[in-house]
């Protein structure tokens, strides 16, 4: 580094801890006129009995004031996202209305030589977004800026994620609230297996039956990944008759289709690059569709077949779901699971969340507010250095690593928003 680019660096660090003890003009206690409205501040002035909610948007910053207990809750609203810490510099962080705010709001500074946690006005800082991607991607951000900036915050356990429901779901008068996707679908899961019954060459219920369906449900969301490149369930009964007996000729293969899906005429054909081409017959239409037949060696697909272990000789033409006034044949996993849902689903409404703001001031004050009843996630780190590379990898400038990280990490990812 040369001596004009120390200096200008140098100057930079200057005006950037000015900036930072210009947002903080009052170290022990907070500047009001700093923020107009954004903050709607508690009434206790111990730290320890003090909690801070901060929210994202007008609208769920209206619904946490008026649900929230004024004695010791405050809450924070800010606009929008915030920047993302990680790609710029501190003298632009500082100039954001919303990072000044925030800093302001909390009651120290930040780490420049001058962060004191002592200062600290709150001893539960609430992080609270949307139970969905965006809320996801705003309380990353928050987490890029407090890990960079007021690491001992975290440190010293005072830093949490709450934890909204994303569903309502109302059955015979009674209201329950769900966290997210994969709840949903264990609650429904549960409901529907207290009365159903899976038949074939043996009857399977209960707890048994549960573990049946998480096989099949795993199963349904890979091969629902597929669909825009193959019918799901063709995709599904290829991979399974690859797990009884490997993929034999395409005669066998067409066979294989012609008699599962007897209502259609199919066609197999193997290139000699291995490109595995299905034409499927209807009414005078052809629908052709092409994989590689080294499909089979990826992760999902792998994760397809270990899921079938011990389950794949459980379904057949004669393969039954049954309960009271109820039956219907399944064929397959991908059945089974949708068949479970659809019936766990009966005389139940349900209402999912778009954002904070849906929710009335008591449902907030319940399901998310209440100590009572409400669940929080205690922000820790047990490895600093992996959490410095994984903020760098997935937050920084570089685009390689964050797509090395997407590409190894793709496949484990269920339930995304669209």
């Amino acid at each position: 580094m040369s001596v004009v680019e120390r200096v200008i660096r140098s100057a930079k660090g200057r005006e950037a801890a000015r900036k930072a003890r210009e947002v903080i003009k009052n170290k022990g206690g907070l500047d009001f006129t700093a923020l107009p409205g954004k903050l709607a501040d508690c009434q206790e002035k111990s730290p320890e009995l003090s909690e801070l909610f901060i929210v994202e948007g007008n609208s769920a910053g209206g619904s946490a004031k008026q649900g929230r207990d004024r004695r010791y809750q405050a809450v924070l609203s800010l606009r929008g996202k915030i920047l993302n810490v990680e790609r710029v510099g501190l003298d632009r962080m500082l100039s954001s209305s919303e990072i000044a705010s925030l800093i302001t709001a909390i009651g120290s500074s930040i780490g420049i030589g001058s962060f004191d946690v002592s200062k600290v006005r709150y001893h539960k800082i609430i992080i609270m977004t949307d139970a969905d991607v965006d809320g996801s991607h705003i309380r990353t951000l928050l987490l890029t800026f407090f890990f960079r900036y007021m690491k001992d915050i975290i440190s010293e356990g005072y830093l949490y994620i709450a934890q909204p429901p994303l569903y309502k779901l109302t059955r015979h008068r009674k209201d329950t609230y769900i966290k997210n996707d994969e709840a949903l679908s264990d609650y429904i899961v549960g409901n529907a297996t207290r009365s159903l019954v899976l038949s074939g060459g043996a009857e399977h219920s209960g707890a048994e039956l549960q573990s049946i369906l998480r096989k099949c449900m795993r199963i349904a969301n890979v091969t629902k990944a597929y669909a825009r490149t193959i019918p799901q369930e063709v995709f599904e009964s290829l991979i399974v008759q690859y797990k009884k007996c490997g993929w034999g000729s395409p005669a066998d293969m067409t066979a294989h289709l012609n008699r599962v899906f007897s209502e259609y005429q199919w066609n197999v054909e193997v290139s000699d690059d291995g490109v595995l081409t299905i034409f499927r017959l209807s009414q005078g239409m052809v629908d052709k569709y092409s994989i590689g037949t080294d499909f089979v060696n990826s992760r999902d697909v792998q994760s397809i077949i270990g899921a079938l272990d011990g389950i794949e000789d459980i379904f057949g033409e004669g393969t039954m779901l049954s309960a009271k006034d109820y039956q219907v044949k399944v064929r397959s996993p991908c059945a089974l699971a949708s068949s479970v849902v659809e019936f766990g689903r009966k005389d139940m409404a349900l209402q999912r969340f778009k954002g904070l703001g849906e929710m009335n001031a008591d449902q907030l004050w319940d399901t998310t507010l209440n100590p009572e009843t409400r669940t929080l996630l205690k922000v820790k780190i047990s490895d600093y250095a992996a959490a410095d590379s994984i903020f760098s990898v997935l937050m920084g400038d570089l685009v390689e690593p964050r797509r090395d990280f997407i590409n190894d990490n793709a496949l484990r990812v269920e339930n995304i928003d669209s």
